[in-house]
C-alpha cells in the first residue's frame, strides 16, 4: 500500500501581520496533529496506539456444534466497551487436526467488563476448543 503523502502545513509567515498571533496559536495544534496522524498512518500503527486486547477462553460443544458452558471472559479495554471482535486462533483440543467448519463467529452480551458468551458458530461438534478472540474497543 503507497504511502500518504503529508498534508500542508499552516505557515504564519502565509499570514498578513494582524493574523499571525490568531494562526500560530492554530498552527501550534493542527501542525503537530498533522505530523502524528501522518506518522500513525504510514506503518506506525500498533496495538499500543490502538484498543484492543486479546482474550483466550475453552469452549464446549454437544452434538449439534453448540457450545455448553457459555464461558464468561474478563476484559480491560480502555473505555469499557466493545466495538467488535474477531477470532485470530481457533485450536481444537481433542484433535490437533480437527479444524473448525468456517471461521468462528461469537455472539455476546457485555456485563461491565465481562462478556457472556451466547454462541460460537462454525465449531466442530462434540469437541472442545481454546478460542483466541481480539476484541476491539
Amino acid at each position: 500500500m503507497p504511502k500518504i503523502e503529508i498534508p500542508s502545513k499552516i505557515r504564519v509567515e502565509n499570514f498578513s501581520e494582524e493574523d499571525r498571533s490568531t494562526a500560530s496559536g492554530i498552527a501550534a495544534v493542527y501542525n503537530q496533529f498533522v505530523d502524528q496522524l501522518y506518522f500513525l498512518l504510514n506503518g506506525a500503527l500498533d496495538d499500543a496506539n490502538i484498543n484492543v486486547q486479546n482474550v483466550t477462553f475453552n469452549v464446549v460443544t454437544d452434538g449439534t456444534g453448540k457450545i455448553v458452558n457459555n464461558p464468561t471472559v474478563k476484559f480491560s479495554l480502555r473505555n469499557r466497551t466493545i466495538s467488535g471482535a474477531t477470532c485470530i486462533k481457533a485450536l481444537c483440543l481433542n484433535n490437533i487436526q480437527q479444524y473448525p467448519l468456517s471461521w468462528p463467529g461469537m455472539t455476546y452480551d457485555v456485563n461491565n467488563d465481562t462478556i457472556i458468551i451466547k454462541n460460537i458458530t462454525g465449531l466442530q461438534a462434540n469437541s472442545q476448543y481454546s478460542l483466541t478472540f481480539r476484541l476491539f474497543g
